[in-house]
C-alpha cells in the first residue's frame, strides 16, 4: 500500500513538474512585455488617480490670459506632489533624469486629463530590441476609456539597464 501511494505521489510530481515546465518553455513566454514598461503603462493609463494628477494641476497661460498668482502657484505645488508619486510608483523604472521628461511631454498625462474611467485591459508585446548599450519595446495597449475600447502603440527606449529613457506614442 505504501509503494502504490509513493508510485502515486511520484506520477502526480512528474506531472505537475513537466506542465511548470512547458508553461515557461512553450512559444511566446519570453514575448512578455518588461516590468517597467507595463508599470509606466498602468501607471499613466489607469485613471483616476488623484496622486499622479488632478484638475488642480491644470492651469490656463497663453497670449491675453493672466493667470492667478495664487492659483498658479497651488498648481506647481500639485504638481511638484504628483511628480514625488510618479517618482515612487515608477521611478526606479527610468534611467537618470528621464522620470522628469517624461512627466514634462503630454504622453504621461495624455489619459490622465481625460477626466473619465480609464483602465488597460491588454498589453502586448509588438517588439523587442535588445543592444549591447541600448534596446527597445513597442507595445500595442488596448485600454478602456470610459466604456469605449482604444488601441494605443507606445514605443519604450531602454538604455543598457532595461531602464527607460524615452516614451512616444507610436504612428
Amino acid at each position: 500500500m505504501k509503494k502504490k501511494s509513493l508510485l502515486i505521489l511520484a506520477v502526480v510530481v512528474l506531472v505537475v513538474a513537466a506542465g511548470v515546465g512547458f508553461y515557461f518553455l512553450r512559444p511566446g513566454a519570453g514575448n512578455q512585455v518588461s516590468t517597467g514598461p507595463k508599470k509606466v503603462i498602468e501607471a499613466m493609463m489607469t485613471c483616476p488617480n488623484d496622486d499622479l494628477f488632478t484638475e488642480d494641476m491644470v492651469s490656463v497661460i497663453g497670449v491675453g490670459v493672466t493667470p492667478d498668482p495664487e492659483k498658479l502657484e497651488e498648481a506647481m505645488e500639485d504638481w511638484d506632489d504628483a511628480a514625488e508619486e510618479w517618482n515612487e510608483e515608477v521611478g526606479k523604472y527610468f534611467a537618470q533624469g528621464c522620470l522628469d521628461s517624461f512627466l514634462n511631454d503630454s504622453v504621461a498625462t495624455s489619459y490622465l486629463v481625460k477626466g473619465v474611467p480609464v483602465r488597460v485591459e491588454k498589453m502586448e508585446l509588438l517588439e523587442r530590441q535588445e543592444l549591447e548599450s541600448s534596446g527597445s519595446e513597442k507595445v500595442k495597449v488596448t485600454v478602456n476609456v470610459d466604456g469605449v475600447q482604444e488601441t494605443v502603440t507606445l514605443d519604450f527606449s531602454l538604455d543598457g539597464d532595461g531602464k527607460i529613457t524615452f516614451v512616444k506614442l507610436a504612428a
